[in-house]
């Protein structure tokens, strides 16, 4: 089982510190450059934040970041700091959901070409070198929770208690 949890971080594109997703104890931009070597994707950051400057966009991340029931659902998680929409470098996880376990089966950059935000995810260039990850279910939503709850803070100072628990916790 691998772990997730979120943090806060001075990312290297950001213009200040904000909510990462950290997988097995590493930021997601890192842990994705280390298993596939593509450095473009380093200082990329969560779609979760409530950042892109894109309405529609932002409602599309907000419904699929969190996970059906059961189901699959193909959720944007890391996109590019410049320019905080779809239409850059956009990276998306298709996840399974199960009551005790979320799955991201792939992990890609997206390739879609229809500028609907709804349609985000339909294509997708998957990265062979990244296995399946599986997240324990109440880890993955404490994670989620992280983001929505720094959403509404009025300034992005940290929330202690909203952070999702460490691995081992």
């Amino acid at each position: 089982m691998n772990s997730i949890r979120t943090d806060w971080f001075q990312s290297p594109y950001a213009s200040e510190p904000h909510l990462i997703i950290r997988i097995d104890g590493e930021p997601l931009d890192d842990f994705l450059v280390n298993l596939t070597a593509d450095q473009e994707l380093r200082g990329l950051v969560p779609t979760w934040l409530d950042w892109m400057i894109n309405d529609a966009e932002q409602a599309v991340v907000r419904e699929r970041m969190i996970p059906p029931l059961l189901g699959r659902v193909r959720v944007p998680v890391l996109m590019c700091p410049d320019d905080l929409d779809f239409s850059c470098q956009l990276i998306i996880a298709d996840l399974e959901a199960t009551p005790e376990v979320i799955v991201w089966h792939r992990i890609g950059c997206d390739r879609t070409q229809s500028m609907e935000p709804g349609r985000v995810g339909e294509e997708v260039a998957w990265f062979e070198s990244i296995p399946p990850l599986r997240f324990p279910r109440n880890d993955y939503e404490a994670c989620v929770a992280a983001f929505v709850n720094a959403a509404k803070r009025p300034t992005n100072e940290p929330d202690k208690n909203s952070m999702a628990p460490s691995e081992g916790n």
